[in-house]
C-alpha cells in the first residue's frame, strides 16, 4: 500500500486556515504562528493536518497486525504552492517535489555525479534534470540522513532500483500539474501506487 495526495495552497487563505488553529496540540500552534510568513505557515499547517489525517486514518489498523507487520512510514514536501504527502506500510520512505521554476543548473556539479550529469546535458530535458534532482532528495528523507553532498555524490539514481547498504530501494516518479515532478523512494516495490489531489476538509480529523 503506497498512497499519496496533494493540496494546492493557493487555494487556500491563511485566514480561514486560522480558524482551525485552537484544534492543535499546544506545540504546533506555537510552531506555526512564529513564522512570519504566511505562505510558511500554511505550508507547516497544512504538513501537520496530513500528519494527524494519516495517523487517525491507519492507526486502527494496528489492532489486526503484529508490531512486526505494523510499520507505518509517512513523508512529506512541498514546492512553491503544492504540498505533498504519502504514506506506506514499510520502514524506509521519502518523498521530493520540485517546482521546474526552481530549478538551477548551478546544482550539477554539487549534487550529482560524472554519470548523471551527463544523462543530464544528453537528454538535453529538464524531466531528467527534476526526477533526478527528486531522487536525491527523496532517497535522502527514505533513509532519515543528513547525508553531505560529497556523499550523495558516491549515489546514482539513475535506475529505477539501487542498492544502499545491502538495501534495496526504487524509484516512483509523475509530473504534477505540469510544472511540479515528484520522486517517492521506498524500500518496497510498490506494484500499485494512487495519487491524487485532496482538499482541506477531506484532512480534517480532529
Amino acid at each position: 500500500m503506497l498512497q499519496t495526495t496533494y493540496i494546492n495552497l493557493s487555494k487556500l487563505n491563511w485566514n480561514d486556515l486560522k480558524y482551525y488553529l485552537p484544534y492543535f496540540d499546544k506545540k504546533d500552534r506555537i510552531e506555526i504562528l512564529s513564522l512570519r510568513n504566511s505562505h510558511e505557515r500554511k505550508i507547516l499547517l497544512v504538513k501537520i493536518m496530513m500528519a494527524n489525517s494519516i495517523l487517525k486514518k491507519y492507526i486502527k489498523k494496528k489492532n489486526n497486525l503484529s508490531e512486526d507487520e505494523f510499520m507505518i512510514s509517512h513523508s512529506y514536501s512541498h514546492s512553491n504552492e503544492l504540498v505533498v504527502g504519502t504514506v506506506a506500510f514499510c520502514k524506509y520512505l521519502g518523498i521530493d517535489l520540485i517546482s521546474s521554476s526552481n530549478i538551477s543548473n548551478s546544482t550539477l556539479k554539487s549534487l550529482f555525479n560524472k554519470n548523471e550529469i551527463t544523462a543530464i546535458h544528453q537528454s538535453n530535458n529538464q524531466n531528467v534534470f527534476c526526477k533526478l534532482r527528486a531522487r536525491k532528495h527523496a532517497f535522502m528523507k527514505a533513509l532519515d540522513l543528513n547525508l553531505k553532498f560529497d556523499d550523495m555524490l558516491k549515489i546514482s539514481v539513475l535506475e529505477d532500483e539501487i542498492i544502499f547498504k545491502k538495501k534495496h530501494f526504487y524509484f516512483i516518479d509523475c509530473k504534477l500539474d505540469e510544472n511540479y515532478y515528484l520522486s517517492i523512494a521506498s524500500a518496497i516495490n510498490f506494484r500499485k501506487h494512487t495519487i491524487k489531489e485532496v482538499l482541506l476538509h477531506d484532512l480534517i480529523h480532529f
